[in-house]
């Protein structure tokens, strides 16, 4: 074989490599761009008005008929609370999968989140119970209705925390569970 014959199959050989990986990347980024902006809608967090597919007002019927929406409920990375209507009033997640349109999740910190909601006003509870004691730290933005809190179970000599993001009507301040206390004193059991 000339030297002709192998530079021009050597040629080849790496074009066909350079196309192949040139259409995987055009498939991965297709891929990406699919789960980007196809789920945009599904994880989307919007203060005051829902939580991924499930809105402020919604009834508990066609919540519960949404696709996966058992499988959200039964993890209980969703929680929902309604009203005796039976209509949304709050939506609450543990998940990092849902996050506002600039990015804050579950898995932001409450100064991320102050910073983007300068508002919010601080409010912290305590619950004492069979299990341990709980507190929450409770930063909400009542006018945008959103809150975000780090609530941390202590029993046993051991603590786990776990970060929560609530949408909830407008205007009207987030549910809290438990005593008020405040903030700047230490917890005592």
């Amino acid at each position: 074989m000339s030297k002709d014959v192998r530079l021009d199959l050597l040629l080849k050989g790496i074009n066909m490599k350079v196309t192949a990986l040139f259409i995987a990347a055009i498939v991965l980024l297709d891929w990406s761009l699919q789960a980007v902006c196809g789920d945009a809608v599904y994880n989307l967090i919007e203060p005051g008005i829902s939580l991924g597919e499930i809105h402020i007002g919604q009834k508990e019927d066609s919540v519960k008929a949404l696709p996966g929406m058992s499988k959200y409920l039964m993890s209980r990375d969703i929680v929902v609370q309604y009203s005796d209507d039976g209509d949304v009033t709050e939506i609450m997640t543990i998940s990092h999968y849902f996050k506002t349109n600039h990015g804050i999740t579950t898995r932001s910190s409450a100064t991320a989140f102050r910073k983007l909601f300068p508002s919010a006003q601080l409010t912290c509870t305590i619950d004492r119970g069979v299990s341990g004691i709980s507190t929450s730290r409770i930063y909400d933005n009542i006018d945008s209705g959103i809150a975000f809190s780090t609530d941390t179970l202590s029993s046993h000599g051991r603590k786990d925390s776990v970060n929560i993001i609530t949408v909830h009507r407008k205007n009207t301040p987030v549910s809290i569970f438990g005593e008020i206390i405040d903030c700047a004193k230490p917890i005592v059991p």
